[in-house]
């Protein structure tokens, strides 16, 4: 690997995080140790670091990668001395900072703020694509859009959760079905409404079952008669949150049909995993691509409560389900995988 005599970072990774959060986490840290273990030399910068320090560390780096950024002025600026300086930065994105797609329902931002309020936010979003050396994407389906709409390189780094939060947890199965939603924030509103009745209706029909539903956005009142079964979870940190995961049987990840939801990652399926919980997910491309419908996991179509009664008549087999989620998840979507070379590769290239 060609070092850069003048620079004392190969590469220095910016998340504008706090150190709990999950991408922080599970991302900028699994990069953190990756690249460190194959001898390049990272700073990693937060949130919590004094502009003059994040100005001096890229000054003394090769190249630096800015890690979910939110866009807002002072993430700017900082892009904006990268240019100034010559350094070349890659923008690492997933369905928090997407494109176009953002107006369908059911996507980031779409109930927030307005339709034209969001389309120049996201307008000078990819005023920064082009500043960008490169793209980090999560998934092959942002990569593809990203060359179709900017005629912008990417490359894939799949999420991955550290090999250290893997604990299978035995979850009980006797006596009734513990489900959880993870996703209970204004913005999945209308992933949650494509399931609703029937999940409704299943609740109603089986007084056995209960819903955890992580996050104040969706409350428990809309779930009526059942609504005594139902309880709302304020959002935590992310070691919480997998604590929540390990105390139940069954997580939910209802989506929309539609090409943002096609482009987001199968992280939930990682987050449940990791505690040996099942998911059960619609039919996206990267759930599809990580889940073996009845093996690692359960898919469904248009037939959510089909599948929900099916996998409550058979709930002795959710324990093995979730353990080879876990075992899946271990090998396949942890930090004892490796890195993409098209990511090394960009790293080892020199400026011009």
């Amino acid at each position: 690997m060609k070092r850069n005599k003048h620079k004392q970072n190969d590469v220095t990774l910016i998340g504008f995080y706090r150190p709990d959060n999950g991408t922080m986490i599970w991302r900028l840290s699994f990069l953190k140790g990756r690249l460190e273990s194959k001898g390049y030399t990272v700073a990693l910068l937060t949130g919590e670091n004094k502009m003059k320090t994040i100005f001096e560390e890229i000054e003394k780096s090769k190249k630096v990668i800015f890690c979910r950024p939110s866009l807002g002025n002072i993430c700017r600026d900082v892009m904006r001395f990268c240019i100034d300086k010559g350094i070349p930065f890659a923008i690492d994105i997933d369905d928090a900072m997407f494109h176009d797609e953002v107006f369908e329902d059911g996507c980031f931002l779409s109930r927030i703020v307005s339709h034209d309020k969001v389309k120049q936010g996201y307008k000078d979003y990819a005023d920064c694509y082009l500043y960008a050396d490169r793209m980090i994407v999560s998934t092959a389906k942002i990569k593809e859009l990203l060359w179709e709409k900017y005629n912008k390189e990417a490359i894939v780094v799949p999420n991955v959760i550290p090999s250290s939060l893997c604990n299978k947890k035995q979850n009980s199965n006797a006596g009734g079905l513990k489900l959880l939603y993870a996703s209970g924030t204004a913005t999945h509103l209308f992933d949650l409404s494509t399931i609703y009745l029937d999940l409704l209706a299943f609740l109603q029909r089986h007084s056995d079952v209960t819903l955890t539903i992580l996050g104040n956005s969706i409350n428990k009142r809309h779930f009526l008669s059942a609504s005594d079964r139902v309880t709302n979870i304020p959002l935590v940190s992310f070691n919480e949150m997998l604590k929540i995961y390990s105390e139940h049987n069954l997580l939910l990840v209802p989506l929309s049909s539609n090409s943002f939801n096609d482009a987001k990652s199968n992280i939930k399926y990682i987050e449940a995993g990791a505690v040996g919980t099942a998911t059960l997910a619609k039919e996206c491309a990267e759930f599809r691509a990580a889940i073996t419908d009845g093996t690692n996991g359960f898919l469904y179509n248009e037939n959510f409560e089909e599948k929900l009664e099916e996998i409550y008549n058979n709930r002795s087999n959710l324990a093995r389900i979730g353990e080879n989620a876990h075992a899946d998840v271990v090998k396949n979507h942890s930090t004892q995988c490796e890195l993409n070379k098209e990511l090394l590769d960009w790293l080892n290239q020199e400026a011009v």
